[in-house]
């Protein structure tokens, strides 16, 4: 059962540290030793990607489109099967430890990294899966975290993280809100358009992006709207007794592996290729860094 108290007391402890940690002027100071980084290496090429891509922002970025009517259904979790996990294939991530984790939920890691002694994390040896000599670490990686495991369906709730996710307080409280809602993820903080999350990608990581493209395209000529919606895709909660939740998850995964680049580019177009109903999606928040029962502790590797 979960310690009320002291899960108030951990969200407010680190509610305050996003507050300072993620506050605007250190936003600020971010972007412009990146900007004077650039300067005084030289990089004038750098420079004028950077403030093109600043223009384009201001321009066309977006948050209007990440609004879903919220209908409260508040259940009791007491008596629900709930597990959380993450999966690690590899050194991609390390292994993070809850800092707190409640008795009546279970928490397992799909991993092939041995695990801390005393972890609470229970080991599921993921070379034991077929798909580890199948699939890319990352392709096994999003089938975990999308279709889930036989294991995990047999939950009534699931809550995936991924490997950079430090869990801070309870998460039972995440369940009781979300009641019979199908699916609860976070709004991206900055975008609700997968075609400016493109731009983005590009420009932020460097990337040619020529495979992003051909999915953009493909997407557009099928006629999916700008700005529809764009989740972050680091949590996912799922409740496995909504089939059409489940059905979308399979949609989802298909979708993915006929364009294996980010999933966040995907989910927003099979919500709207399936007809799923968006009042289903119960939205944990429109900045997962500053959900207080999380922390993103680093960067992927």
């Amino acid at each position: 059962m979960i310690d009320e108290r002291l899960d108030r007391q951990l969200v407010a402890f680190n509610e305050r540290y996003q507050k300072c940690f993620y506050s605007s002027s250190n936003a600020d100071d971010i972007k412009k030793n990146r900007y004077f980084s650039n300067i005084r290496s030289l990089d004038f090429k750098r420079v004028v990607e950077d403030l093109k891509y600043r223009k384009y922002a201001k321009k066309h970025f977006s948050t209007e489109g990440n609004i879903v009517s919220q209908i409260p259904h508040a259940i009791n979790p007491s008596g629900l099967k709930i597990a959380v996990y993450c999966c690690i294939v590899g050194q991609y991530d390390s292994i993070i430890e809850p800092i707190y984790n409640e008795d009546n939920i279970d928490y397992l890691v799909y991993t092939d990294q041995d695990l801390p002694v005393n972890s609470s994390w229970r080991k599921r040896e993921i070379r034991n899966f077929p798909e580890y000599t199948q699939l890319k670490a990352a392709q096994l990686n999003r089938k975990i975290k999308i279709l889930q495991t036989d294991e995990l369906l047999r939950y009534d709730f699931t809550i995936y993280v991924d490997g950079n996710i430090e869990i801070v307080s309870g998460l039972s409280p995440i369940i009781a809100n979300m009641g019979q809602y199908g699916l609860g993820v976070h709004y991206h903080r900055r975008r609700d358009c997968i075609y400016d999350e493109v731009v983005a990608v590009k420009h932020l990581k460097r990337l040619s992006g020529e495979d992003m493209d051909e999915q953009i395209n493909t997407y557009r000529r099928d006629g999916f709207p700008t700005h529809f919606g764009m989740y972050e895709n680091s949590i996912l909660i799922r409740n496995n007794r909504d089939e059409e939740t489940i059905d979308l998850m399979q949609e989802w995964w298909n979708e993915y592996m006929r364009f294996p680049t980010r999933d966040q580019l995907s989910l927003p177009y099979v919500v709207w290729k399936t007809g799923y109903n968006k009042n289903k999606v119960y939205i944990l928040g429109n900045d997962v860094e500053r959900n207080p029962r999380f922390n993103r502790l680093y960067n992927h590797k």
